[in-house]
Protein backbone atom coordinates (compact mmCIF):
# COMPACT_ATOMS: atom_id res chain seq x y z
CA UNK A 1 0.00 0.00 0.00
CA UNK A 2 1.11 3.93 -0.88
CA UNK A 3 0.63 6.18 1.20
CA UNK A 4 1.67 10.11 0.90
CA UNK A 5 2.42 12.30 3.99
CA UNK A 6 3.82 15.85 5.19
CA UNK A 7 7.55 15.27 5.47
CA UNK A 8 6.80 17.61 8.28
CA UNK A 9 5.68 14.88 9.58
CA UNK A 10 8.64 12.16 9.04
CA UNK A 11 11.92 14.57 9.74
CA UNK A 12 13.90 11.37 10.66
CA UNK A 13 13.36 10.86 6.90
CA UNK A 14 15.77 14.20 5.87
CA UNK A 15 19.00 12.07 6.17
CA UNK A 16 17.77 9.39 3.55
CA UNK A 17 16.34 11.98 0.63
CA UNK A 18 19.31 14.24 1.07
CA UNK A 19 21.46 10.77 0.26
CA UNK A 20 19.01 10.18 -2.47
CA UNK A 21 19.29 13.34 -4.51
CA UNK A 22 22.96 13.60 -4.14
CA UNK A 23 23.41 10.01 -6.04
CA UNK A 24 20.28 11.03 -8.33
CA UNK A 25 21.91 14.25 -9.08
CA UNK A 26 25.36 14.19 -8.68
CA UNK A 27 26.14 16.55 -11.26
CA UNK A 28 23.76 19.20 -9.69
CA UNK A 29 24.72 18.61 -6.44
CA UNK A 30 28.44 17.59 -7.16
CA UNK A 31 29.85 20.95 -4.80
CA UNK A 32 26.65 20.73 -2.53
CA UNK A 33 27.42 18.79 1.00
CA UNK A 34 24.56 16.55 2.60
CA UNK A 35 24.32 18.62 5.56
CA UNK A 36 23.47 21.61 3.01
CA UNK A 37 20.83 19.29 1.13
CA UNK A 38 19.17 18.30 4.47
CA UNK A 39 18.92 21.80 5.36
CA UNK A 40 17.23 22.60 2.33
CA UNK A 41 14.86 19.63 3.18
CA UNK A 42 14.45 20.90 6.73
CA UNK A 43 13.09 24.33 5.31
CA UNK A 44 10.66 22.53 2.91
CA UNK A 45 8.85 21.03 6.82
CA UNK A 46 5.85 22.55 6.01
CA UNK A 47 1.80 22.05 5.81
CA UNK A 48 0.09 25.49 5.17
CA UNK A 49 2.38 27.91 2.96
CA UNK A 50 5.34 26.57 0.61
CA UNK A 51 7.30 24.68 0.07
CA UNK A 52 5.18 21.75 0.87
CA UNK A 53 7.51 18.49 0.71
CA UNK A 54 5.52 15.12 0.63
CA UNK A 55 7.17 11.75 0.93
CA UNK A 56 5.89 8.58 0.05
CA UNK A 57 6.45 5.04 1.83
CA UNK A 58 5.15 1.47 0.30
CA UNK A 59 4.24 -0.81 2.98
CA UNK A 60 5.91 1.68 5.39
CA UNK A 61 9.23 1.74 3.45
CA UNK A 62 10.17 5.45 2.70
CA UNK A 63 10.11 5.12 -1.26
CA UNK A 64 9.92 8.70 -2.97
CA UNK A 65 9.18 12.12 -2.38
CA UNK A 66 8.07 15.49 -4.59
CA UNK A 67 8.06 19.24 -3.55
CA UNK A 68 5.29 22.47 -4.34
CA UNK A 69 7.22 25.52 -4.20
CA UNK A 70 7.98 28.46 -5.84
CA UNK A 71 11.24 27.48 -7.30
CA UNK A 72 10.51 28.74 -11.01
CA UNK A 73 12.84 27.38 -14.18
CA UNK A 74 14.94 31.21 -14.90
CA UNK A 75 12.89 31.16 -17.99
CA UNK A 76 9.46 30.77 -16.46
CA UNK A 77 9.98 33.14 -14.24
CA UNK A 78 5.97 34.12 -14.61
CA UNK A 79 4.89 30.75 -13.86
CA UNK A 80 4.15 29.14 -9.93
CA UNK A 81 4.21 27.51 -7.94
CA UNK A 82 6.29 23.99 -9.02
CA UNK A 83 6.34 20.63 -8.98
CA UNK A 84 10.30 19.85 -8.17
CA UNK A 85 12.20 17.27 -6.69
CA UNK A 86 9.85 14.44 -7.77
CA UNK A 87 12.04 11.50 -6.91
CA UNK A 88 11.45 7.60 -6.79
CA UNK A 89 13.67 4.80 -5.71
CA UNK A 90 14.33 2.82 -8.42
CA UNK A 91 12.95 -0.44 -6.98
CA UNK A 92 9.55 1.41 -6.32
CA UNK A 93 9.31 2.90 -9.55
CA UNK A 94 6.46 1.74 -12.06
CA UNK A 95 3.78 0.84 -8.66
CA UNK A 96 2.19 3.90 -8.70
CA UNK A 97 4.67 5.55 -5.98
CA UNK A 98 5.08 8.84 -8.35
CA UNK A 99 1.49 9.12 -9.76
CA UNK A 100 0.51 9.22 -5.97
CA UNK A 101 3.12 11.95 -5.24
CA UNK A 102 2.05 13.72 -8.24
CA UNK A 103 -1.65 13.58 -7.25
CA UNK A 104 -1.61 14.05 -3.33
CA UNK A 105 0.96 17.56 -4.66
CA UNK A 106 -1.54 18.79 -6.96
CA UNK A 107 -4.49 18.09 -3.77
CA UNK A 108 -2.48 20.59 -1.92
CA UNK A 109 -1.96 23.00 -4.58
CA UNK A 110 -5.82 23.11 -4.61
CA UNK A 111 -6.32 23.08 -1.08
CA UNK A 112 -3.85 26.49 -1.17
CA UNK A 113 -6.11 28.15 -3.56
CA UNK A 114 -3.93 28.03 -6.72
CA UNK A 115 -4.98 26.93 -10.07
CA UNK A 116 -2.72 25.52 -12.09
CA UNK A 117 1.07 24.03 -11.14
CA UNK A 118 3.95 23.45 -13.31
CA UNK A 119 6.90 21.32 -13.41
CA UNK A 120 10.06 21.04 -15.67
CA UNK A 121 11.06 17.62 -16.32
CA UNK A 122 12.26 15.16 -19.04
CA UNK A 123 12.54 12.18 -17.31
CA UNK A 124 8.52 12.54 -15.77
CA UNK A 125 7.19 13.59 -18.87
CA UNK A 126 5.70 10.95 -19.88
CA UNK A 127 4.28 10.23 -15.99
CA UNK A 128 2.95 14.00 -15.78
CA UNK A 129 1.01 13.81 -19.46
CA UNK A 130 -1.00 10.37 -18.09
CA UNK A 131 -1.91 12.45 -15.32
CA UNK A 132 -3.58 15.44 -17.53
CA UNK A 133 -0.47 17.43 -17.63
CA UNK A 134 -0.34 19.53 -20.79
CA UNK A 135 3.19 20.55 -22.24
CA UNK A 136 3.26 24.13 -22.52
CA UNK A 137 6.77 24.56 -23.65
CA UNK A 138 10.71 23.14 -23.94
CA UNK A 139 13.44 24.85 -22.32
CA UNK A 140 17.14 24.82 -21.56
CA UNK A 141 18.02 24.66 -18.17
CA UNK A 142 21.72 23.72 -16.61
CA UNK A 143 22.67 22.25 -19.69
CA UNK A 144 19.43 19.47 -20.23
CA UNK A 145 16.45 20.23 -22.27
CA UNK A 146 13.23 20.42 -20.32
CA UNK A 147 9.44 19.94 -20.99
CA UNK A 148 7.94 22.65 -19.21
CA UNK A 149 4.63 21.07 -18.07
CA UNK A 150 1.19 22.50 -16.60
CA UNK A 151 -1.73 21.36 -14.82
CA UNK A 152 -4.65 22.75 -14.10
CA UNK A 153 -6.26 22.27 -10.90
CA UNK A 154 -9.50 22.45 -11.74
CA UNK A 155 -9.15 19.11 -13.69
CA UNK A 156 -8.81 15.96 -11.30
CA UNK A 157 -6.36 13.69 -12.69
CA UNK A 158 -8.15 10.97 -14.30
CA UNK A 159 -11.22 12.61 -15.28
CA UNK A 160 -10.78 14.85 -17.89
Amino acid sequence: MITVDYLADHSDAVPALAVWFKREWAQHFSSTSLGQIEATFNGRRNRDELPICLVAFQDATLCGTATLAYEPIDSHRDLSPWLCGLYVEPQARRRGVGAALCERLAAEARRLGFSEIFAGTESARSLLARLGWRELDRTVYHGESLAIMRLPLGVLAGHR
